[in-house]
């Protein structure tokens, strides 16, 4: 069964825009919350996030997609979008899940693909609840995003275009770069040492396969597991399902296993 609804943001400032996809059993529900990447949207690429939570629904698994604020059908400009603001928006959802009758609070996981994998590595790390997490693509820097000349010009406004080839362009903020600049992802996931499942295409021009390596030891937990894929940084959705679909098929299983 699958629900849109509009959580309301825990700053008051906005709603947020996501659709819980509950199985058919009854609960309460293991339950898993989905940070999509940059510039996307809830139902991630090709939807990846849709077939994500129909599979783990199958297994008794609850889950909640979300968008991000600028991102999908959130109402706000994507200048209000910071990894604080990102952060903020897990916590509210998280927030709606103990409060929902049918959704267990002690069985908790967060996916993040990209950029959504660094938001969930800083999600995992502050919020309690989280038992693991699981990144596709995830990235571990994030400035690069921002050339030089996006820098000096936010440094005078405040904000500066960022371009897409698959949606229209967005001011990036300078709050964004000025917390990318500081991420420093690998402490914090060595502190929490939570199990990580890290997935990554060997062929990825965007983010190195090395990254999801580096995350994966980085927690010294038995548990985490690392699985590469001979594609690209999207998995290969626009093409075939050959490396996608034993992406779906392997969080599934690792996160039935985990919660």
């Amino acid at each position: 069964m699958k629900q849109r609804i509009e959580i309301e943001s825990l700053t008051k400032k906005y709603t947020i825009p996501s659709v819980v996809t509950m199985p058919e059993n009854e609960g309460p529900h293991p339950v898993v919350v989905m940070c999509h990447g940059t510039g996307s949207n809830k139902d991630e690429a090709g939807n990846l996030y849709v077939e994500l939570a129909d599979s783990l629904a199958k297994q008794g698994i609850a889950s909640i997609r979300f968008d991000f604020v600028g991102n999908g059908d959130s109402k706000e400009d994507y200048i209000g979008y910071t990894l604080t603001s990102a952060v903020d928006d897990v916590k509210s959802v998280v927030e709606y899940i103990k409060q929902h009758p049918s959704l267990s609070e002690e069985h908790m996981g967060c996916v993040g693909f990209s950029q959504g994998g660094s938001v969930m590595v800083l999600s995992v790390s502050e919020i309690e609840e989280f038992k693991c997490g699981v990144g596709w693509s995830a990235a571990l820097t994030l400035i690069e995003m921002a050339n030089e000349e996006m820098r000096k010009t936010a440094e005078t406004q405040g904000w500066a275009w960022l371009d897409f080839d698959f949606r229209d362009s967005v001011r990036l903020s300078k709050q964004w770069m000025d917390e990318a600049a500081k991420l420093d992802l690998l402490p914090l996931l060595e502190r929490r040492g939570l199990p990580l499942l890290a997935i990554a295409g060997t062929l990825d021009t965007v983010v190195p396969c090395a990254c999801s390596e580096k995350m994966v030891k980085a927690t010294h937990n038995p548990q985490s597991e690392l699985m590469l894929v001979e594609g690209d940084h999207i998995f290969c959705v626009f093409e075939h399902d050959r490396v996608w679909k034993p992406v779906v098929e392997k969080t599934t299983v690792w996160l039935k296993e985990m919660l």
